[in-house]
């Protein structure tokens, strides 16, 4: 009889091992494929910019080819809309008239769906170091202005 119940502790203790494993790798595994799946399907898209013409043309453009889009002025605007909704990327002006982008990449970050949405920089401001400071900011691209449609395109596609 000790045989059979000293097999079953080890078979228990087994058991909840593989477990602690499993469940402990599944939780990478799904935060992976979560990021994963935003950056493949990018479909809301949040433009932000002060310009009021360019920031609807940019977004008239994106939904023609398909994509959800929100526009913010300022970055009072923009803190409120980001709050109650979710994107999958966000473009950001870096000058705008209460804040920069880079304040706004940074507290984008740190929402739970921010952590994986794709950040693009779209300024006048081009220098190198500017674009350093958008990388360090949190930005995942930086793109000068005049708009490259394509090349934000591809960026969102990629």
């Amino acid at each position: 009889m000790m045989d059979i119940e000293r097999m079953q502790s080890n078979a228990s203790n087994s058991l909840q091992s593989d477990c602690n494993f499993t469940c402990g790798r599944y939780d990478t595994v799904a935060d992976d494929r979560e990021e994963a799946q935003v950056q493949a399907a990018i479909k809301v898209v949040l433009v932000v910019d002060d310009n009021e013409e360019s920031a609807q043309t940019m977004a008239d453009m994106l939904e023609r080819d398909g994509y959800q889009v929100r526009i913010a002025y300022d970055v009072a605007q923009t803190l409120t809309i980001i709050k109650t909704n979710l994107f999958d990327a966000a473009v950001l002006d870096i000058g705008l008239p209460d804040g920069t982008g880079f304040e706004l990449a940074e507290q984008i970050r740190q929402l739970g769906w921010g952590r994986h949405a794709r950040l693009i920089a779209h300024t006048g401001w081009s220098t190198p170091e500017d674009q350093q400071r958008s990388m360090d900011a949190g930005f995942d691209h930086h793109l000068a202005k005049p708009l490259d449609y394509a090349a934000l395109l591809a960026l969102l596609q990629a």
